[in-house]
């Protein structure tokens, strides 16, 4: 079973119309149903900014998810993110 504890369901990047939709939002645009701050939003816009390219599968989560939780615990450590 999929690791929901992160507030998505990884495989969504499996699906190439929800991955379209999820990499479009991590860009800035307004996608229904994912908003700026979805969890999967955001761990696309982490990925790209580490590695230089959208998530491609949920392979990325499983192979980067752990880097990724523990850069946002450090980064909101203390900061307000209430703005966006």
């Amino acid at each position: 079973m999929p690791d929901n504890s992160y507030g998505f369901d990884p495989s969504v990047f499996d699906d190439a119309l929800e991955r379209e939709k999820i990499n479009a939002a991590a860009e800035g645009m307004n996608v229904p149903g994912f908003p700026w701050n979805h969890p999967a939003v955001k761990f696309a816009k982490w990925y790209k900014d580490t590695f230089g390219h959208k998530p491609r599968s949920s392979e990325e989560w499983r192979l980067h998810g752990d880097a990724y939780t523990a850069a946002k615990d450090y980064a909101t450590a203390g900061t307000d993110d209430s703005a966006g």
